[in-house]
């Protein structure tokens, strides 16, 4: 496959998403994490892989969260014509309900050795076991752009 990019990255990744069934505003968190680890092991323009999973839990009501999970890639490349751009390339899906005993959680690919040990620290998170079990109220495909210079978009 060839690597990919900030230009190709976002239609890399609904591909592979489309290939097995899904789309936003419907995706499945189960179904959609081993799809993001195929997507991660494609690598950059540079040979260069980095993506996180981050867990954000907002409690603005003592009694309801709402808690976000986002599988993202994150790439700079000069592929779209306009010097070096950084563009998130993510899967985000958004859980809403009664109070979870969860936490704001955050994992770098680039904190480990290779993506399976990152794989398999992510998995072990609570916030993943709550995502692969609960159905979300939103999946969606998000692209987030920013100028090294100038921060996000």
């Amino acid at each position: 496959m060839e690597p990919v990019n900030t230009l190709t990255a976002k239609p890399l990744l609904e591909y592979m998403l489309a290939s097995e069934g899904m789309e936003a505003p419907a995706l499945v968190f189960a179904k959609a994490w081993p799809i993001y680890c195929r997507f991660l092991a494609v690598p950059d323009q540079d040979g260069n892989v980095l993506g996180s999973y981050q867990a954000a839990i907002a409690r603005e009501n003592p009694e309801y969260a709402e808690v976000t999970v986002r599988l993202v890639r994150e790439l700079t490349d000069g592929a779209a014509g306009v010097g070096d751009l950084t563009r998130s390339v993510f899967v985000q899906f958004i859980y809403e309900g009664p109070l979870l005993d969860v936490v704001d959680e955050e994992c770098w690919s680039n904190d480990f050795p290779d993506l399976e040990a990152f794989r398999q620290a992510v998995e072990a998170l609570p916030t993943f076991g709550l995502a692969s079990v609960q159905a979300c109220t939103d999946g969606s495909l998000v692209v987030e752009e920013r100028d090294p210079d100038k921060g996000v978009a």
